[in-house]
């Protein structure tokens, strides 16, 4: 089906939706249609007695009239988010380990370890350092516009999204030049503004998300680009967290509905995952008004549909006050295909860049046979009874890639890549007394033993592994990783690995909480599915135990907290001589500190 056609049966649904006033109504510009008073005539007018004795009164069809005075029934504009600052020690993230040619340490070391005599194995004492300490802040905007009490605008900015404080000193050799007056940077104590390409890598304002929301009766009508997010957020999250770095926005047109005998909520979306190159790209320079999709042969296209039982927290709470028992679950499912796409980072020829005008020929050489077809299943469950909680998200991912051949030794007979990757969490949560709480966790996420960098052996970070398997006769991938923003420990899957991928794991936690003070420690103890696709070639990861200390406001509007972690690194985080030679090297003991600030409005 064509996008024009998935266009017609969303006008016709919401047509045939509408109420008979609002078709008789008109969609005028000045009509309801567009959030406009509409015809007065047809309002009901309220006359106000005067006072006894008093011969005024209040005239129907005058602008004294009560009903012109009368406050919206509805909050026209509303505004949430929050400030955050949080400041990290990183000391020994990169387990003690060295770069060298070929080798790298699973963490990036300080920068003056990446000096040239750093790379020797007999380096100076500075090359040995590794602390590194680092604040940064962001404030989250989320106004919401209310035009009717039918529609909706939600909308999200960060204002210095994880800016680094000091990170933009006055005297810096920027994009500008250096500052005349601030001859050495080291004396600047004054900040330059935040912009992007001159002193930031991105602006001091960021839109992530730009949606509307319409009630058709029926069901209501999403648009734009939104966040995105199921179950835990094992695999779909939309970092809402007050402690996210990543969050999932979707392009998207769809229809979300509420099945008040079932208590079901379903929804239904056409997803723009890619649509290719923009004819605007022909000619960047040049204001051309309305861009346009360029082919939409290279297009990639995703259905997805979302069946959820949820209940409210504050239905959740009052029935187990109750002592109900309450089970909510979800199932959901996306479909997504693609035909051509854009060449890949691995072709052989250079990337087109938008630093000068492409012609038609240029652009549409670069369009090769893809035939991408992604199947995306996940389950989610949640059970709470009496002082137990149970909940359980799993998710895969099923699909083939039947061409790369633009891709360097990838052309294969039948599909180039077939993609089957796995995952899921299991957590148990029971409630000891008032003060205390236990809690049980254990995860897996599915790995590939051709996933692992051996240009930089022991770079393990996620964004640091290869595009396609290591050995290009290989055509399964079989890798999952969880999304960077479900959040397991401090160190290990946060910061060194990035995300859980090619791991299982088990978390017990303790937590204590009085009054507004809470002490949470966890434990984890984690190993690899595919242990040849691990820097030491081993099972076993290592042990981390991290621990909080915080304190929350009776309104929950502040929080302040103070974190310690340490990560005791196993046989799979080492570099063993048999596969580094001279530059092996063991792995030392991480730890970090963090602290955080919190207001929420």
């Amino acid at each position: 089906m064509k996008f024009h056609g998935f266009l017609l049966i969303f006008f016709l649904f919401s047509t045939l939706s509408a109420s008979p006033e609002a078709l008789a109504q008109g969609m005028g510009m000045g009509g309801p249609g567009m959030g406009g008073p509409g015809n007065r005539d047809e309002k009901e007018m309220v006359i106000k007695r005067g006072k006894e004795g008093s011969d005024t009164t209040t005239t129907p069809g005058l602008e004294s009239d009560d009903y012109l005075k009368r406050g919206p029934s509805f909050q026209l504009f509303d505004l949430h988010g929050y400030l955050r600052l949080r400041t990290d020690q990183l000391y020994r993230l990169d387990l003690g380990m060295h770069n060298y040619t070929g080798v790298s340490s699973p963490y990036p070391s300080p920068l003056t370890a990446y000096g040239a005599v750093c790379g020797q194995p007999n380096s100076p004492a500075r090359c040995r350092s590794h602390t590194m300490t680092s604040t940064n802040m962001r404030l989250r905007l989320e106004p919401v516009l209310r035009p009717s009490d039918s529609i909706a605008i939600f909308t999200t900015f960060d204002i210095f999204d994880n800016l680094v404080l000091g990170g933009t000193p006055s005297g810096y050799a920027y994009g500008y030049g250096t500052s005349p007056w601030v001859p050495v940077p080291g004396l600047s104590g004054t900040q330059d503004p935040v912009d992007d390409g001159t002193t930031a890598t991105w602006d001091a304002i960021r839109v992530k998300h730009v949606w509307g929301r319409v009630d058709l009766k029926m069901a209501d009508l999403v648009f734009g680009r939104m966040p995105d997010h199921f179950g835990m957020g094992l695999f779909r999250n939309d970092g809402s967290g007050y402690d996210a770095d990543y969050g999932d926005a979707v392009d998207r047109i769809g229809l979300v509905s509420e099945l008040p005998m079932w208590k079901l909520h379903v929804s239904l979306s056409w997803d723009f995952a890619t649509q290719g190159i923009v004819n605007s790209a022909l000619n960047p320079g040049m204001n051309q008004g309305q861009p346009v999709d360029a082919d939409d042969l290279d297009d990639a296209t995703r259905w997805t549909l979302t069946v959820m039982r949820r209940d409210t927290p504050q239905t959740l709470a009052r029935r187990l006050a109750l002592g109900q028992s309450v089970f909510n679950w979800g199932v959901t499912g996306s479909f997504l295909q693609q035909k051509y796409g854009m060449k890949t980072a691995a072709a052989t020829d250079t990337l087109p860049t938008l630093t000068g005008s492409l012609s038609e020929s240029e652009l549409a050489g670069w369009l090769s046979p893809r035939n991408i077809v992604l199947l995306s299943p996940g389950l989610w469950g949640f059970f709470a009874s009496g002082n137990v909680t149970l909940e359980a998200e799993a998710g895969a991912r099923y699909g083939w890639v039947t061409h790369f051949r633009d891709v360097p030794n990838m052309d294969k007979d039948g599909n180039d890549m077939n993609i089957l990757g796995w995952g899921g969490v299991l957590r148990l949560l029971y409630r000891w007394s008032p003060n205390v709480q236990l809690g049980l966790e254990t995860g897996t996420a599915s790995g590939d033993d051709q996933y692992e960098n051996t240009v930089q052996r022991g770079a393990v970070h996620y964004s640091q592994l290869p595009a396609f398997p290591v050995n290009p006769r290989d055509s399964w991938n079989n890798l999952m990783l969880f999304h960077p923003s479900y959040h397991v420990d401090m160190i290990l899957f946060r910061e060194i690995l990035g995300t859980v991928y090619n791991a299982s794991y088990l978390k017990p936690t303790f937590k204590y909480t009085q009054g507004q003070w809470q002490l949470r420690i966890d434990g984890i103890a984690s190993m690899a599915n595919e242990k040849v696709a691990t820097p030491g070639n081993a099972m076993l990861y290592g042990l981390e135990l991290d621990a909080d200390f915080s304190y929350r406001s009776l309104d929950g509007n502040y929080q302040i907290g103070l974190a310690y972690g340490v990560f005791y690194p196993m046989d799979a985080m080492e570099h063993p001589a048999s596969i580094y030679g001279s530059f092996s090297s063991k792995a030392s003991m991480a730890h970090t500190i963090q602290g955080r600030i919190l207001v929420r409005f």
